[in-house]
């Protein structure tokens, strides 16, 4: 299905974006989608991503101004893989979805700083040596460390796994999603370039 209905995006939402491995083409392709649907939107971010960056107060006007309000909550520097920093995911406490993102093309490579961002805590909460294959339960353990505390108490908490296109990632994502939920209210795998997505796992 496409990305507006697997995600559950409609008219009042501030949808932020964290994570990596695709995030900024899920803000693009959901906002084609969007505007395709007749709705308005602002893509915005509240940390330096080439589009307008937004402080907290900000958020608030801009929901007034558009339909759904689409922010990038932090960056990757463009890595497949990331957990979340001391002071970062920045996600605004109007947020009514979290999504955060990884790309499944980041399987087999190794555990190093070109693949992942804030490598040395994603070597900590995986328990993994540097270096060593990244395997299905090392992306589940990235995105559990951190990421749910930063879900502003009224906003679902969805994971998107990215580049789901062949039968190993597929695989891979199922054991994923398995051990996602809970913390994460659902998580979705697909393909951000194409603009589709599908429900992998949900809690009750």
């Amino acid at each position: 299905m496409n990305l507006l209905r697997a995600l559950g995006v409609g008219r009042g939402d501030v949808v932020a974006l964290a994570g990596a491995g695709g995030k900024t083409t899920l803000a693009m392709a959901l906002a084609r989608e969007a505007e395709a649907a007749g709705l308005r939107v602002v893509r915005a971010a509240t940390v330096g991503r080439g589009i307008p960056v937004v402080a907290q107060a900000d958020i608030v006007a801009l929901r007034e101004s558009a339909d759904v309000v689409i922010v990038e909550s932090d960056g990757a520097r463009g890595r497949l893989l990331k957990t979340a920093g001391d002071h970062e995911p920045l996600v605004p406490a109007e947020t009514t979805l979290l999504v955060v993102c990884a790309s499944l093309e980041c399987l087999d490579r190794p555990l190093d700083v070109s693949t992942v961002h804030r490598c040395e805590r994603v070597i900590e909460v995986s328990g993994r040596e540097p270096g060593s294959p990244i395997d299905a339960l090392v992306i589940a353990r990235a995105l559990a460390a951190g990421y749910p505390g930063r879900r502003p108490a009224a906003a679902r908490l969805l994971a998107f796994l990215n580049a789901m296109e062949a039968t190993a990632p597929r695989r891979a994502a199922d054991v994923i999603a398995a051990a996602l939920v809970p913390p994460f209210d659902a998580v979705l795998g697909g393909s951000a370039r194409e603009g589709r997505a599908e429900l992998l796992s949900h809690g009750v």
